[in-house]
């Protein structure tokens, strides 16, 4: 009988095509691996750092003391629990860490107190790692997001993020001692803006909040509607503010630069395979100019059209700038280098990666049309990830 494991330590790391694509100096133990991926995760946890201050510090630090004391209760249930590995549930929990809005760490001061909830996310977490272990392909992170947190968004607007600090108050600012955003800020990027007196913070919305309200048709149209490039041009912030940094979003989601080092330092590593994340990034920036999306709302609702880029409303620049929104406002980047690459969810074939990666691409797209920017490609790799046994048994060899 096969005993269950966590992700980090379950036995199914593709070691020959990890040692073909790695450097020479790099060992494939499972320590090394562990090393490697939480100094990965350093660069979007840097970034999310300063765009959200202490708080964010105060949310990883409840998440790992919970992680690890969870762990301890869980490793003395049962047989299943001696094969619990410490170091493999704090990696998990620093990854769903930074999934997470930094203003989920409120003590009751300030209205509703969210905090409980990431105690509460890191036991499920363990409690799901003991329950499943290594025998179903999919990541303790993802099951414990889609079960925990999904309903709570659903219900109360907990996990939708809203501030960002000041470019004077970098790291050292309270999150929530925030003012709201002039509307100067749509059109200066964060960096370059004058800081306003009185504030850490600023409260803005969320871009992929915006960008879900429009795909989905809730936002009412601007007298009698409102188009693409309307929402582009009048309620979008610049795209500076989603490569830098600037705007509200996920802790280590809120610099695409962040993410982009973090991930290329996995490749670099030899830890993950290239195909994953540039095949899901091209082929959701292809289908999001693909598939249909509404290039108009009207007061009867929005107007769907295939391929955006041929309509007069739209065009190629606004189509592609849309589509350049979404890949960037979503959580696509971290989800392709951290999460897609793990080995308990992709494909050990390596051939069967490209047909991985792009039906994950293509997923991640829809499902940010039709769900929700903020959430769409967790659900998407969630759904695919279930497909790779099948994948694993077409291609059977490396």
């Amino acid at each position: 009988m096969n005993l269950p494991v966590s992700e980090t330590s379950a036995p199914r790391v593709d070691r020959r095509a990890d040692r073909a694509s790695a450097p020479p100096h790099v060992g494939t133990s499972i320590d090394r691996i562990a090393a490697v991926q939480v100094v990965a995760m350093l660069f979007p946890l840097a970034s999310g750092l300063l765009l959200y201050g202490w708080r964010a510090a105060g949310l990883v630090a409840v998440m790992l003391i919970s992680t690890y004391v969870a762990a301890r209760i869980w490793r003395r249930v049962g047989r299943r629990g001696r094969f619990i590995d410490m170091r493999g549930a704090l990696v998990s929990a620093l990854l769903l860490s930074l999934l997470l809005p930094a203003h989920l760490l409120t003590l009751g001061t300030h209205g509703s107190a969210p905090w409980p909830i990431l105690p509460g996310a890191a036991f499920t977490m363990v409690a799901l790692m003991w329950l499943l272990g290594g025998s179903w392909r999919i990541h303790s992170v993802l099951l414990t997001y889609l079960l925990v947190f999904v309903p709570f968004q659903l219900l109360q607007p907990f996990l939708v993020p809203e501030f960002v600090l000041q470019n004077t108050r970098l790291l050292v600012g309270d999150l929530l001692h925030a003012t709201d955003a002039p509307d100067s800020f749509s059109i200066t990027p964060w960096y370059r803006a004058s800081p306003i007196d009185g504030a850490d913070a600023l409260r803005r919305p969320a871009v992929a909040t915006q960008l879900s309200l429009y795909t989905l048709g809730v936002q009412q149209p601007d007298r009698a509607w409102t188009s693409m490039q309307m929402l582009i041009r009048d309620r979008l912030p610049p795209l500076e503010d989603l490569i830098v940094g600037g705007l509200p979003a996920a802790l280590g989601t809120g610099s695409a630069v962040g993410v982009v080092i973090g991930g290329l330092f996995l490749l670099y590593r030899g830890i993950i395979d290239w195909r994953i994340p540039l095949l899901t990034v091209l082929a959701a920036w292809i289908a999001l100019l693909v598939l249909p999306v509404p290039i108009v709302i009207t007061e009867r609702g929005p107007v769907w059209q295939w391929l955006a880029l041929r309509e007069s409303a739209a065009g190629w620049g606004v189509a592609m700038t849309f589509a350049h929104y979404e890949l960037l406002a979503s959580p696509l980047l971290f989800v392709a280098f951290f999460l897609a690459t793990s080995p308990s969810i992709r494909p050990m074939s390596r051939r069967a990666r490209t047909l991985y990666a792009a039906l994950l691409g293509v997923c991640c797209a829809a499902a940010q049309l039709h769900v929700g920017a903020s959430v769409g490609p967790i659900v998407a790799l969630a759904a695919v990830g279930l497909l790779t046994p099948v994948m694993d048994r077409v291609w059977k060899r490396p």
